[in-house]
């Protein structure tokens, strides 16, 4: 048993030591508080129990402290982007010509070119025109003058300084016939005048409203360009190595054994005006979407633009973004009257236009990632209107269409005589021009039959294309006189364009259309068939871009390349609408002569209008900052590529 009146007795010799301690310390030093080298002395003063207590407020304090701090590490800290990563992309085709006066036609082209090349004017992340070269700008009263004060110490990316007297050089550049440039209409009434160093002006003949998006076009370098002719501007090798002011420079490319470019790096300018923070682009070039798309499946790449009905779900992972928008653009069939002289006949294309299903279409073949057009304007633009129909799918008043045109059924076996009667003639018209120069020729077959051959050998030639082109399903076949109804519906090589091209070509079958598909790859469609309007039917999109102006698609001045009138439409009616409303400065009338000329345009039917898309792009998630807004064609989802980011830090507030 313990002594509980000696333990009393310690505790008592231990508090007067205790305050024998304390009275010392205290005669010692006349402070109140002890110093900080007194305080490794403090457990000498502290009984257990308050050892304790003081323990665990030493560690409440340290909690709270650090607490504090990393709250206010939380606030005044922010996340930032930082320079560092590389972008990567598939893209189908390949460049050829990445010239900012050039880009228009090829996609590849027009990616290089927004990000090498600046305009004086751009299109910021949320697609409004803002300044690029230009550091302010100024319209006249009267619209006929636009005033420019350029930004200070822009360097191109080779070092030399931005002037005046580039962007007077690219003006002129473009206005030039020689130079055969897409942009040349949009300047032909234009005079550009040096004001001073950093100030110039343009002057327009009569106010045009598009005019300002049309400066949104690069500016190249004239130390670079003035020595080349305009006659051998597009065989220069400065097209493929460019030099731009733009947030990336050219660094490298590669070609396979035929010369053909494989690969395309770009560097970032630390030059640039703007902060820009991925340090490389990078594109692969290959054949077609499947490969885009293995490329993209398998993280080679990291953007992807090739969203299709049929791709989409696939591709849209966790780790992807997806950004959509809809497209200023229609897709439409064009009706080219001197590819096919049958389609001269309004009767005809009134039949074909009511034997399509556009909600179908839309819903089955885009998976409603499009709506349904009746015209050459998108909803959401100026000039659209909602008392613009599209013909209506009827099938019975598309039949009643052709029958009033003289076009009477025949069953399979007579078409099947009239169509080997008539490609036969028609490889004997050719031939005779081909055997001139000792080549053999298909002479508009898919299969080949050497020069020379036999009559049994073009007869079994010409049966085997038949077998080919004309699908066991279709029972029904149309004939005017001894002509078959027969036309070959042209398009590019992507999934949603050969999807739409199929599903119109079975809706002809059934009215006794006999259709035949030609499929041309993207990168080749514009050299092979817009420059020489070859096509009978050509299910294909446009793009108006932000200001509708339909001037440079359906005016009868824009037939010819470099022109985008395809079908070769004339109307003198609309051609005035067209020009009034480039003209007028009013809005309302603007757009009220637009929707006029479209009531014109759809009435006349060169071209059946089906349906407006949507773009769609997909991104690795690790890149940040992507805005994908008012796009009016693919190259535009670099709008605000100088935000994009991979790496972050953090800086004080």
């Amino acid at each position: 048993m313990r002594d509980s009146s000696g333990e009393e007795g310690s505790k008592k010799f231990f508090h007067r030591f205790k305050k024998l301690d304390t009275n010392l310390m205290r005669q010692a030093t006349p402070q109140k508080w002890p110093a900080w080298k007194q305080l490794k002395y403090l457990g000498n003063f502290l009984d257990a129990r308050e050892k304790k207590m003081m323990a665990l407020w030493t560690i409440l304090l340290t909690i709270g402290l650090l607490t504090l701090g990393w709250r206010l590490y939380s606030v005044r800290r922010v996340t930032v982007p930082t320079v560092g990563g590389e972008f990567r992309e598939a893209i189908v085709g390949q460049p050829i010509l990445p010239n900012p006066i050039f880009s228009q036609t090829n996609p590849a082209d027009a990616d290089i070119v927004k990000l090498v090349y600046s305009g004086l004017l751009r299109l910021d992340g949320e697609g409004k025109l803002v300044g690029d070269l230009a550091e302010s700008w100024s319209v006249s009263d009267d619209g006929k003058t636009y005033t420019f004060k350029l930004r200070d110490g822009i360097k191109w990316h080779d070092g030399e300084k931005f002037s005046v007297d580039d962007v007077v050089f690219t003006l002129e550049t473009i206005k030039d016939p020689v130079a055969q440039s897409p942009w040349r209409f949009a300047f032909q009434n234009v005079n550009v005048t040096k004001l001073d160093d950093r100030a110039l002006a343009f002057t327009l003949e009569t106010p045009f409203a598009a005019f300002a998006q049309a400066l949104t076009v690069g500016i190249l370098p004239e130390h670079i360009w003035a020595a080349v002719q305009p006659t051998n501007i597009r065989l220069a090798q400065a097209n493929v190595k460019p030099i731009g002011t733009g947030p990336y420079k050219f660094a490298s490319f590669t070609k396979d054994s035929l010369g053909a470019i494989q690969s395309y790096t770009l560097n970032r300018s630390p030059d640039f005006y703007r902060p820009t923070f991925i340090e490389g682009v990078s594109f692969k070039y290959v054949t077609d979407v499947s490969a885009a798309e293995e490329e993209f499946m398998s993280k080679r790449v990291d953007g992807f633009t090739y969203v299709t009905a049929e791709n989409r779900e696939r591709l849209t992972k966790k780790d992807v973004k997806s950004y959509s928008v809809p497209l200023p653009q229609y897709t439409a069939a064009f009706l080219n009257g001197k590819g096919n002289e049958l389609l001269k006949d309004k009767n005809l294309r009134r039949a074909l236009a009511s034997a399509i299903d556009r909600q179908r279409l839309v819903h089955e073949g885009l998976q409603d990632a499009a709506v349904v057009l009746a015209g050459p304007i998108a909803p959401g633009l100026a000039g659209y209107s909602s008392e613009i129909a599209a013909p209506s799918f009827d099938l019975a008043a598309a039949e009643k269409l052709l029958a009033d045109a003289k076009w009477g059924k025949i069953s399979r076996e007579d078409f099947l005589n009239l169509r080997r009667e008539e490609l036969i003639k028609q490889y004997q018209a050719e031939v005779t021009t081909s055997t001139a120069n000792g080549a053999d020729t298909n002479n508009g077959l898919n299969v080949s039959i050497p020069n020379g051959s036999t009559t049994d050998t073009i007869r079994a030639a010409v049966d085997e294309q038949l077998k080919q082109e004309i699908a066991a399903s279709q029972t029904i076949f149309l004939k005017k006189n001894k002509t078959p109804l027969t036309l070959t519906i042209t398009t590019s090589n992507t999934a949603d364009n050969i999807r739409v091209t199929k599903m119109v070509a079975e809706m002809w079958e059934q009215l006794g259309v006999q259709t035949v598909l030609r499929i041309v790859e993207p990168s080749r469609i514009a050299r092979d068939v817009l420059r020489k309007r070859d096509f009978e039917v050509l299910i294909y999109g446009e793009a108006l871009g932000h200001e509708p102006d339909l001037f440079p698609f359906w005016h009868s001045s824009q037939i010819d390349d470099p022109g985008f009138n395809l079908t070769g439409y004339v109307n003198r009616e609309v051609d005035k609408l067209l020009e009034e409303a480039r003209i007028s400065t009013s809005t309302v009338a603007r757009t009220q002569k637009y929707v006029d000329a479209q009531k014109k345009i759809v009435d006349d039917l060169p071209a059946i209008f089906l349906v407006s898309p949507q773009f769609t792009y997909l991104v690795r998630d690790r890149v940040n900052g992507v805005k994908v807004q008012n796009v009016a064609v693919p190259a535009e989802r670099f709008q605000n590529v100088e935000a994009w980011y991979e790496k972050t830090g953090s800086k004080w507030k």
